[in-house]
């Protein structure tokens, strides 16, 4: 996650995106564990609500902090 900021504005990009799962055994079915690049639309449509969340995250700290001089 890159956050970028300027003139009282941000922007939040993201890069090397992976997606990871165990592998898993359920009534009979074994399915294998996976740890790799989103392959996917439907994937990429999954996550990327959740990513653009870390947004107002970041609104909502920042806007919340006290002002700090020295960090």
């Amino acid at each position: 996650m890159r956050v970028d900021m300027k003139d009282q504005k941000f922007r939040i990009s993201f890069s090397n995106i992976k997606l990871s799962w165990p592998a898993s055994y359920s009534a009979g079915i074994s399915s294998p564990a996976y740890d790799g690049p989103i392959n996917s639309k439907a994937d990429m449509d999954a996550i990327k609500p959740v990513l653009l969340k870390f947004g107002d995250e970041i609104l909502a700290s920042i806007g919340s902090s006290k002002n700090e001089g020295d960090w």
